[in-house]
């Protein structure tokens, strides 16, 4: 199977002219720091592979093959050492064991499915340039594997390449009699010796024993042609076009004459088709979201398998036909079973298809979920994603809007509800989404979701309609920890602010419920508001109108500050002044004020129309006629003969229009005589073209109606400016010719005109970004405007540092209280807001969605003058939807393997932080005595578990109730081993003892009847050492004993606390 290509997003405003180099992800910068990529992409270009088995996927993603379950969907393995992206893999049937790919360099790579060990590696075109574009297996009659590779060199070629002789045998030229905007081939049938390939509005099978030869068809119609796929075991060539068809043309290896064979449901454009392995049926896909299964040979025999994730891409069959891999748009791949119904997903990161709307995909950026760190960004259209970095896989996917989408049209761009704005804290969920066609009125509605600890996920408490005309722009809670005490700030385009509370109220049959209300709105001056935000503690609000910082109580809503930087600190010039220049000759100050008296007596005279003022008096006939030519300039009469001749010339202008004419021909006093029947049907014309200027107009009218009060100001001030841009300069002599000169004065001469040189138009500037900092510096406010960069000291309400710098995305770290600042040309500044002097700069990023600061599962004990990324992670979403963050070499953590939930760690555990507590216990089993002493205190032995638990997110675990016993009850196992030790170790103490005892008084018996022979002395030295011996086995006795009881103790309160119950809260 073949499909063209998939759509790459689009940067919008962006345009391909302006594009700078953008700095290889591998890299490194001065500071040894390089881009790596742990999630996004595209993993749906091609087509993916199914094991010979069955149970394996495998997935080209970029420069690596990755392999995934298709029991679980989870992630096997990766096939890693190309060099380029890969074009296709396959795998031969006659050597199942070895994986092949082809990278577009022109390399032919080779791995062992079971181990991933990269095992040959050989370039098609040996010193020669080759991009290869297409690469796929066929078998000739012998069932002898022959690769087919087409790609660009010195022309454009097609190979067949040998993979156990490893050298081409065949080459075809692809020559064709008119330039071509697309070459998509298909490997034919098994023992067929034969491929197909379409190009525009043709289509072509390529013989290729006895030799090489091409026949070229037309397609039905002539109609625009997209995808190709081959029969696996007939001469048959399935063709999808884009009117929706799938064309089937048969017998055309043995007739030469294809016969056609129209299957028809799609609506939109084919994306995919492809046969399953025994032939009897064919899939096909589109942009409908909807999968197609085909009978071949009944065009009305088709199963429907509807509202999927996203439209379909590609579509790959089990070699038992018993499964089915669908890819969507979404980036998403869904395994399905005979019936068509799913058995898993394998899905890392979803991806956004194009809607043509020109809108930026993901308008809420990055946002950071304090309970779990886990970003949320857009993912489907009216949905929310989740994305675990620690993990580096999709948690879930929360549908927002829950509503149907709507599937494109060709030649018609669809709106859909898409989410614009989110703000979340440890137990509530704030989102907006917007309904917006630039025709109709917008919808917008504000939903609050509070999650719930039972099901691990959110459900809906309010939602609120239109709560604000043209949308939001902005969204934020007032604390991350709080569930009730709680407030939520909205900034829209109606531009105000409101808050909203969480207030009780009374529910149908009694009871009460949570819900949000709004309690108060704010705004400034009817300045458009673009972004919001709440000091550390929630008692202040911070809104951006215009060029002004307006600073709120959060819980009056009290004014507390309005902050406006000076003229040029924001970027623009809030005032103009004039400097007219002064005159020669100084000018008596009494004399112009009895001048200006005599004038302004004049004026209300003339006003007030009395006698003639002597304001005209000194004005001579000739200044009348010279004033009254300059304005009106009569038509002289013309001749009955000159009437005649200029009528025939209007006639003759086809350019006019009658009206043009009519008004022509009133100005020149032309009397035109008509018939009843003619002057009838001018009228009618006359009326007909003013209604189609009322109907312009109001056309005119209801467009400036849609436009938002944002857009209406700013169209009208620029064109106000445009206008008195081209406003011509007063002529004044005009006036000052009727002024007697005495009045007017020979020093009073006015200077020459000079003509004004056009400007661009210059708008007020506008906060896009407002965030407050944290901790220490909790008392500054960061705002960014089109062109600064901007700290407000709250304390001194004064500016501390501004940076002339044009940021696009801005991030703050609230455990570090570092800033990353992303420019509009492509730089990333990282710096504190105390400190102007950035800590890391880097250029030639490419253009980011959205950027975030997600804090490290381990900290390094290191200052952030020498790694500032020693808490907190900053990871960014660039244009190609993928997500990326800077390490470095000495960066284990980042470098590492991913742990995955689905390895084992021994005797069959999951890798979970219990089962590894567990594997510990058993493997500490068979440990001595000396290194399980130490093992008895609680502090040691459970710490990294614990630390294991910590860290842990909180929704992938199981419910603390269950856990509790479990994790307690392994503390105290090495606990009851250490007593059975001490016991018995007593119980033999105990033994000695009394041993030592019977012995000593065997002794003094046998003195006592020996004979006297024996010394006194002797006697006595024997009793006293027996005595010690006896002694020091005794207090040994009692110090064991009385350990013992207090490790008897110690389990008591232990066992007491495990009966207790237990309430943790993370």
């Amino acid at each position: 199977m073949c499909i063209e290509t998939v759509d790459k997003p689009t940067v919008v405003g962006k345009s391909e002219n302006n594009k700078k180099p953008v700095m290889d992800r591998e890299e490194k910068d001065e500071n040894g720091l390089r881009i790596r990529r742990i999630a996004g992409g595209c993993m749906i270009r091609n087509a993916p592979v199914f094991s010979p088995d069955g149970n394996t996927i495998y997935v080209v993603w970029d420069q690596t093959v990755r392999a995934f379950s298709v029991t679980t969907g989870e992630y096997v393995r990766d096939y890693e050492g190309a060099r380029d992206d890969i074009v296709g893999i396959v795998i031969n049937r006659n050597y199942p064991k070895i994986l092949y790919a082809c990278t577009r360099a022109g390399h032919v790579l080779g791995w062992k499915l079971e181990s991933g060990v990269l095992q040959e590696r050989r370039e098609v075109l040996m010193n020669t340039r080759f991009t290869v574009d297409h690469f796929s297996i066929l078998y000739d009659e012998y069932d002898d594997a022959k690769f087919l590779i087409s790609g660009d060199s010195t022309k454009t070629i097609a190979l067949i390449f040998c993979p156990t002789k490893w050298k081409i045998i065949e080459t075809l030229p692809l020559k064709f009699d008119k330039p071509v905007s697309q070459i998509l081939l298909a490997p034919g049938g098994d023992k067929l010796n034969y491929f197909a390939m379409i190009t525009d509005d043709l289509w072509h099978w390529v013989t290729i024993k006895p030799r090489l030869q091409m026949f070229t068809k037309k397609h039905c119609n002539s109609v625009q042609t997209r995808v190709v796929t081959c029969h696996p075991t007939e001469d048959i060539v399935a063709i999808g076009d884009a009117i929706g068809r799938v064309v089937l043309y048969k017998n055309f290896l043995r007739t030469k004459k294809a016969v056609p064979e129209t299957y028809h449901w799609h609506p939109n454009p084919v994306q995919c088709v492809v046969f399953s392995h025994t032939g009897t049926h064919f899939y096909s896909g589109g942009l409908e979201r909807v999968l197609v299964k085909w009978t071949v040979g009944k065009q009305d025999a088709k199963d429907i398998l509807p509202r999927l994730s996203d439209s379909v891409v590609q579509v790959a069959v089990a070699p038992e036909n018993m499964k089915v891999a669908l890819c969507t748009a979404d980036n998403g791949i869904q395994i399905l079973n005979a019936l068509q119904r799913q058995t898993a997903v394998v899905q890392s990161f979803s991806r956004i298809s194009d809607d043509f709307t020109g809108r930026n995909p993901y308008p809420i950026g990055i946002r950071v979920n304090p309970r779990t760190q886990t970003m949320i960004l857009n993912g489907r259209i009216g949905c929310i994603q989740f994305f675990s970095t620690y993990s580096r896989s999709l948690l879930y996917t929360l549908d927002i809007t829950l509503r149907n989408y709507n599937t494109l049209e060709q030649k018609k761009v669809i709106y859909n509800t898409v989410v614009t704005n989110v703000a979340v804290n440890a137990f509530w969920l704030a989102t907006v989404e917007n309904w917006n066609d630039n025709c109709y009125s917008a919808e917008t509605r504000l939903k609050f979701w509070r999650y719930d600890e039972s099901r691990q996920n959110y459900s809906l408490n309010t939602n609120v309609e239109n709560v604000h005309v043209n949308g939001a722009t902005g969204l934020e809670f007032s604390s991350t920890s709080k569930e009730r005490d709680v407030l939520c700030a909205s900034a829209g385009n109606d531009r105000c602010i409101k808050v909203w509370s969480l207030e009780e109220i009374e529910v149908t049959g009694g009871g009460e419920k949570l819900v949000w209300i709004c309690v108060g709105r704010v705004d400034y001056k009817n300045l458009p508001v673009k972004s919001l935000s709440f000091s550390q503690d929630g008692s202040l609000l911070a809104g951006g109108f215009g060029n002004v910082l307006c600073a709120w109580n959060a819980e009056t809503l009290r004014l507390k500050c309005v902050l406006s930087a000076p003229a040029g600190y924001d970027g623009s010039a809030n005032r103009i002044v004039l400097s007219v220049p002064s005159k020669k000759k100084p000018v008596d100050k009494s004399q112009y004020l009895d001048k200006k008296a005599k004038v302004v007596q004049q004026l209300l005279e003339v006003l007030e129309s009395k006698n003639a003022s002597s304001l005209f008096k000194n004005v001579t006939p000739a200044k009348k006629k010279r004033f009254l030519e300059n304005h009106t300039k009569p038509v002289s009469d013309l001749s009955n003969d000159e009437k005649k001749i200029v009528f025939k010339r209007v006639q003759l202008q086809n350019e006019l229009t009658l009206l043009q004419k009519a008004e022509l021909f009133h100005r020149l006093r032309i009397q035109c005589r008509t018939t009843g029947q003619m002057k009838y049907k001018i009228a009618e014309k006359l009326a007909k073209a003013r209604d189609i200027s009322t109907q312009s107009e109001r056309h005119l009218q209801k467009i400036l109606d849609d436009l938002c009060q944002n857009v209406k100001f700013r169209c009208k001030r620029k064109l106000r400016q445009y206008q008195r841009r081209n406003e011509s300069a007063p002529n004044l002599s005009q006036f000052t010719s009727i002024f007697d000169a005495d009045l007017r004065g020979d020093s009073c001469k006015l200077p020459k005109t000079v003509p004004q040189k056009s400007h661009p138009l210059k708008t007020t500037t506008q906060i896009r970004h407002i965030h407050f900092c944290h901790g220490e510096h909790s008392h500054l406010v960061v705002m960014c405007t089109e062109n600064r960069l901007l700290v407000w000291n709250l304390l001194t309400l004064r500016i501390q540092v501004t940076v002339n710098l044009s940021v696009e995305r801005i991030a703050i770290d609230s455990f570090t209280n570092l800033i990353a600042a992303f420019t509009a040309d492509n730089e990333l500044y990282i710096f504190l807001p105390n400190i102007p002097m950035p800590l890391y700069h880097r250029k030639n990023l490419p253009p980011v969605f959205g950027a975030a600061w997600i804090p490290r599962r381990f900290p390094k004990s290191q200052s952030l003058s020498v790694d500032w990324q020693a808490v907190s992670q900053l990871y960014f979403l660039n244009h190609n939807q993928e997500l990326l963050h800077l390490v470095s070499d000495s960066d284990e953590e980042s470098l590492g393997p991913v742990v995955y939930m689905n390895d084992v760690i021994g005797n069959g555990l999951p890798n979970t932080p219990f089962a590894a507590m567990l594997a510990k216990q058993h493997a500490g089993s068979g440990v001595q005595a000396g290194a399980a002493n130490n093992a008895g205190r609680i502090g040691v032995a459970g710490k990294n578990s614990i630390k294991e638990i910590v860290a842990s997110s909180a929704h992938t675990m199981a419910p603390i109730s269950l856990l509790c016993k479990d994790f307690l009850r392994s503390l105290m196992i090495v606990a009851e081993r250490q007593r059975d030790r001490d016991s018995a170790s007593t119980a033999a103490i105990g033994n000695g003892s009394q041993t030592v005892s019977s012995a000593a008084r065997n002794s003094n018996d046998a003195s006592d009847d020996s004979d006297e022979e024996t010394d006194e002395s002797v006697e006595v030295k024997a009793k006293i050492s027996a005595r010690k011996a006896v002694l020091e086995s005794v207090e040994k006795a009692q110090l064991k004993a009385t350990r013992g009881a207090e490790k008897l103790d110690q389990d008591t309160m232990l066992r007491n606390l495990l009966e207790e119950s237990v309430e943790i809260d993370f």
